[in-house]
């Protein structure tokens, strides 16, 4: 019972904001059930592939998503004050900076993770690999992603094993 709990916890709550949805506009609540459908068949395919398939991937992913950031300074389109959404067609829009913070994750947890103290260098490669994802967000100005993805990050690199004159 106790590994029932937090999924059937989380499907009512699913169910209750589809309901929600639906009173408010009908439209859109189709459509957010087709989007469940999806992201729950990619979860199921993610699922089923090794870790370190994805350990592999984290600095080519960083990479991609500072990349894909700076591009949003530069060619964004503003919605809401903030230039942070790409337009995938069909109303269809991506916040990349959304995926900020599991890119750090799969990108430092591997590459910093095996070292038994962190010597000044690698401190300051880790800080390098945490602030400019951060710093990018911040300018995009999407303050509350920026904050938590800070936070969240920041907790990583307390998390590891850095000398106390640091």
């Amino acid at each position: 019972m106790r590994t029932r709990l937090i999924p059937l916890v989380l499907l009512s709550f699913a169910a209750f904001s589809l309901v929600t949805l639906s009173s408010v506009s009908p439209d859109l609540a189709q459509r957010q059930l087709i989007f469940w459908f999806v992201s729950g068949f990619i979860f199921f395919l993610i699922t089923k592939m090794p870790v370190a398939y994805w350990w592999d991937l984290g600095e080519p992913l960083w990479k991609s998503l500072v990349f894909v950031l700076s591009g949003l300074l530069i060619f964004g389109r503003v919605t809401r004050g903030a230039s942070a959404w790409i337009d995938l067609g069909w109303v269809l829009k991506f916040q990349p900076s959304q995926f900020a913070l599991l890119i750090f994750l799969l990108m430092a947890l591997p590459k910093f993770s095996k070292f038994r103290m962190l010597k000044e260098s690698k401190l300051i490669e880790l800080f390098f690999y945490l602030l400019i994802p951060g710093i990018l967000i911040f300018l995009q100005p999407d303050f509350g992603t920026a904050f938590l993805y800070m936070i969240a990050s920041g907790v990583v690199v307390l998390w590891q094993k850095i000398p106390k004159q640091y």
